[in-house]
């Protein structure tokens, strides 16, 4: 009669068993505890025992969660081009993100409240505090600063009616 190598106890089965069914089903459930995971999109809780490295515990999770990235990725995309196109500069004040520390915003010249659009022409950037002075105002002559980003849209061949996804 064999050993069980998990226990240590004797039972009857064929010589090349040497785990006992006891301890089979012991190590099965250790196995299957040790494979559960959580869903990264719904946070429900799956087994997966053959993908060990599933992330999601359904397809629809995992178009979902597919989908959002892709909205994120298109968001800073889109803030990028702003930023980037204006030199990473307010173009109210003239400060930096780099020099100066501050945190830049993508402000409409237009608001979004007075009917203006996510569009590259309409998009400039702005440091946090002018663009929370500036709020929801319009600008009294807007003509400059929109003929700037026109100016600055072209150099970079960028239609100024292209829509800019900022969420």
């Amino acid at each position: 009669m064999p050993v069980c190598n998990v226990c240590g106890l004797r039972f009857s089965a064929p010589r090349k068993i040497q785990t006992c069914p006891d301890c089979v089903e012991l190590r099965k459930a250790q196995i299957s505890e040790q494979n559960k995971k959580c869903c990264i999109f719904c946070g429900n809780e799956f087994s997966s025992p053959t993908w060990h490295q599933r992330k999601y515990c359904c397809e629809e999770c995992r178009k979902m969660a597919l989908k959002d990235a892709n909205k994120k990725t298109d968001y800073y995309k889109g803030r990028f081009l702003i930023l980037d196109r204006d030199g990473f500069r307010c173009a109210y004040c003239g400060r930096s993100s780099y020099s100066d520390n501050v945190e830049l915003h993508v402000d409409h010249v237009l608001p979004r409240c007075k009917d203006g659009d996510d569009v590259a022409g309409n998009l400039i950037t702005a440091c946090s505090n002018c663009n929370v002075e500036k709020g929801g105002t319009s600008l009294t002559d807007p003509g400059p600063i929109l003929e700037e980003i026109k100016r600055r849209n072209n150099r970079i061949g960028l239609s100024s009616d292209q829509h800019i996804k900022l969420i």
